[in-house]
């Protein structure tokens, strides 16, 4: 048994760092866009766009990392016995963009606390802002794209928190 637990809280922080490598990417290149907004418009103009637009890129990413774990979590949390096919994409995203509007802002103003640097109010709001409506639009997508990937007709895995996975077909054809 306790093997069995093991290997299943290590499938789960697998898949959870997983997920923030995936929300990390999808935001490093979302940076880009994005940027080329801000500059379009003049809120960044006096700067030049490529080297603004890379740092800002290493920024989205680190936040898409913190917040796809974060999203892990609360799906952990929101999806326990649930099926994938009955979670409801719309509250998953507004949940995901509540908390890592809350805990990447926070991850930033304990971080800048401990290394000395003031802690100011508007670039924490502005954070909260972009890392809360990002990880809303993703959340939507990651959970739409996993729900479109079902079978026609099929429900998938009995819940989403199954320990038992369905990889490979018994020889009778029933899958373990």
């Amino acid at each position: 048994m306790g093997g069995s637990l093991l290997k299943s809280i290590l499938r789960r922080i697998r898949g959870a760092l997983g997920n923030a490598v995936v929300w990390a990417s999808a935001w490093f290149l979302a940076a880009f866009p994005l940027t080329a907004v801000f500059w379009a418009f003049g809120l960044m103009s006096s700067v030049p766009f490529w080297p603004f637009a890379f740092g800002t890129a290493q920024t989205l990413a680190g936040m898409g990392f913190l917040a796809g774990g974060a999203f892990s979590l609360f799906l952990s949390v929101a999806g326990r016995h649930k099926r994938l096919i009955d979670l409801g994409p719309i509250r998953i995203a507004l949940g995901s963009g509540l908390i890592a509007g809350v805990l990447v802002p926070a991850f930033g103003v304990v971080v800048n606390a401990f290394g000395g640097y003031p802690v100011t109010v508007e670039p924490t709001i502005m954070i909260a802002m972009i890392s809360g409506g990002l990880a809303g639009v993703t959340a939507l997508g990651t959970i739409k794209v996993a729900q479109s990937a079902l079978a026609p007709g099929g429900d998938g895995p009995d819940e989403m928190g199954s320990s038992r996975e369905r990889l490979l077909p018994e020889p009778d054809g029933e899958a373990v």
